[in-house]
């Protein structure tokens, strides 16, 4: 009973740690945006990636080895991404509206849950290649990524929308955040099963 407790309070640590650290990512990411205006689309592009990355690493590393290359990986990923979308943005539009109108629901919403995927989907597979050696079933984390991409783009965009919150950091706090929380509930699964059970300390 004792481990089971110990593993359930270790469980929930990792998570919670997770879920913060994402969410303190979002908010330096939007405070940076708020106060940079008019440069928001070089900000999003060069800033957010390695901020996340950086906010997530100072918890992986409690728990995984070579986990500074969470860094570099979650970074250019989200370049590489943001590109990715500047080229099939004719592809994904049409996705897009269609969200939109089959759940009855304004464009932008559909526009910000697509974006959500592919962004989810470029750092979910970066990630991985930093999972794959140290945790079974680390494919997982693409997976999961994307639905918290997506998740993510849903909740901020949904934010955004409530009074008094346009002009705020807030859609990006709470967006990531709930972006934590459903990605730290796969790591907390696959940190139990990683191949090297030693911690990185």
């Amino acid at each position: 009973m004792r481990n089971l407790d110990r593993d359930l309070t270790r469980h929930l640590t990792l998570w919670l740690s997770w879920l913060l650290a994402s969410a303190a990512g979002g908010t330096a990411i939007g405070k940076v945006i708020v106060l940079t205006g008019s440069n928001e689309i070089f900000v999003f592009l060069f800033f957010t990636g390695f901020v996340i990355g950086v906010a997530q690493w100072l918890v992986l590393r409690c728990y995984l080895r070579g986990a500074l290359w969470w860094i570099p990986a979650t970074g250019f990923a989200w370049v590489v991404s943001f590109l990715a979308m500047a080229m099939i943005g004719g592809i994904t539009d049409p996705i897009a509206n269609f969200i939109s109108s089959v759940l009855g629901l304004w464009r932008v919403f559909g526009i910000n849950v697509v974006l959500g995927t592919v962004f989810g989907a470029g750092l979910g597979v970066a990630q991985w290649l930093v999972l794959r050696r140290q945790t079974q079933s680390a494919g997982w984390w693409v997976l999961v990524s994307i639905v918290g991409g997506a998740i993510n783009g849903a909740v901020a965009v949904s934010v955004a929308q409530m009074n008094g919150v346009s002009g705020t950091a807030l859609p990006y706090v709470v967006g990531w955040a709930a972006n934590g929380a459903v990605t730290g509930i796969v790591l907390v699964w696959l940190v139990s099963n990683r191949t090297d059970m030693d911690h990185a300390r």
